[in-house]
């Protein structure tokens, strides 16, 4: 028995301390080598509600490797309208959501950097006239002195990037995306905009600050 205890612990030992010459390979086992950091003001031109309109928004997100993007977005839009039947209008748009991205070479002066925001929002529609009611498409009136209903939608907006670095911690980047909307269903909002209103191409540029 004591023999026999002295074998194994022996060979316990030697699987201990023998390296390995086989290496596992996983599918996220590679090493991080750098993190960065960066936040960034957006400009946007997109066609939303059958009308150019120009959006606000932001993102911010960790750099993994230099190359792997992971973090946050936002924007918002707004707009006024004129209807005859039921006066002066305004609904907005604002989104937000997690965002995914890759750059391509980023060390190189000009790269491309490919981006997904997976996320949600609101549309929201209020009244701003004076008109007395508001008929519903049918359903009924309402008394719109100041009235408001809101919609939630899901979204999801790839995009391209081409991006350059101006500096060490300045970055400049022009693309294009595609919003998808779906989810905006209410009578009273889909009056103004609907799914398809809500989405569509957008030409976008950010202002990149940070470490890369």
């Amino acid at each position: 028995m004591k023999k026999t205890n002295a074998l194994l612990s022996g060979l316990l030992l030697l699987l201990l301390t023998t390296p390995a010459f086989a290496q596992e390979e996983t599918f996220f086992g590679g090493k991080i080598s750098a993190i960065g950091a960066y936040a960034a003001p957006i400009i946007r031109s997109s066609e939303v509600g059958g009308a150019g309109r120009v959006v606000a928004g932001g993102e911010a997100a960790l750099l993994v490797n230099h190359s792997i993007i992971l973090g946050v977005s936002s924007s918002r839009v707004m707009m006024d309208m004129e209807n005859r039947a039921i006066g002066d209008t305004s609904y907005s748009l604002s989104s937000g959501g997690v965002l995914l991205g890759y750059a391509f070479k980023p060390m190189k002066k000009m790269h491309l950097v490919v981006r997904t925001v997976i996320g949600g929002g609101t549309a929201a529609l209020r009244d701003n006239s004076d008109t007395p009611l508001w008929h519903n498409g049918g359903h009924g009136y309402f008394d719109n002195m100041d009235f408001s209903f809101r919609d939630l939608y899901f979204t999801v907006e790839p995009g391209l990037d081409l991006e350059l670095n101006l500096a060490r911690y300045f970055r400049v980047a022009i693309g294009l995306s595609y919003r998808y909307v779906t989810g905006i269903n209410r009578p009273e909002m889909t009056v103004y905009i609907d799914d398809k209103g809500a989405g569509g191409i957008s030409a976008d540029l950010r202002f990149k600050f940070g470490r890369f």
